[in-house]
């Protein structure tokens, strides 16, 4: 799970781990009067899923009077987006966003009160992994019928030809052929319908530069 494991700000950065220690009775704090350039971050290990914050202080003299949530694509501040905005404590959810920074910004400033954050919770989750659909069987005799052509089982093997053999999307990739056929992707597939039990097969291939 995706966890923080730096943090920093504009201002005594080296305590902004206390701001997620777990422990209310710790703070960050700016050590010093609010500025609209204030700012204070959290980095999680691998980009993951955001969709809210909650970075309250102790005491609520010290929650900033505006302030503004970004969230960032990497450490290197790029694909900063603006996800939250609002005044007091900084609670805030938004739509979920691929990110892997988050970003506090103080907006306003007050001439006595510090910046502080007490208790921080980020809501934030793993992004789920790609499974790929299994490629599609070819179909049973029944289903094709013997003198039927299906675009579905000429698909499943074009495919599978092309991924074995490392055929670009638009590359011709075939001379000759009976039966050639032009389907998805614009790979043009020779096939022979077997008209004894009326199911499609792979006609030899030949590439066009006689590979």
């Amino acid at each position: 799970m995706a966890r923080i494991v730096s943090s920093g700000a504009t201002h005594r950065p080296e305590e902004t781990p206390l701001a997620y220690d777990g422990s209310g009775t710790t703070r960050w704090t700016s050590g010093t009067a609010m500025l609209p350039t204030m700012a204070v971050w959290f980095e999680f290990d691998i980009p993951c899923i955001i969709s809210g914050i909650d970075a309250r202080a102790g005491d609520d003299t010290d929650n900033p009077k505006s302030w503004v949530v970004a969230v960032l694509d990497d450490p290197g501040g790029h694909g900063r987006r603006e996800v939250a905005r609002g005044s007091g404590p900084i609670m805030a959810t938004w739509a979920p966003e691929r990110a892997q920074v988050v970003r506090i910004e103080c907006t306003s400033s007050d001439s006595f009160y510090w910046f502080s954050i007490s208790e921080l919770t980020i809501k934030a989750m793993d992004i789920p992994p790609v499974v790929e659909p299994p490629p599609e069987p070819p179909i049973t005799d029944e289903e094709v019928g013997p003198a039927v052509f299906n675009e579905r089982l000429a698909r499943y093997w074009t495919e599978r030809w092309a991924k074995k053999f490392n055929w670009k999307v638009g590359e011709p990739c075939f001379v000759t052929g009976p039966g050639e056929l032009l389907v998805t992707q614009s790979i043009t597939y020779p096939i022979l319908r077997n008209k004894g039990n009326g199911i499609f097969e792979p006609w030899p291939f030949t590439n066009l530069e006689g590979g």
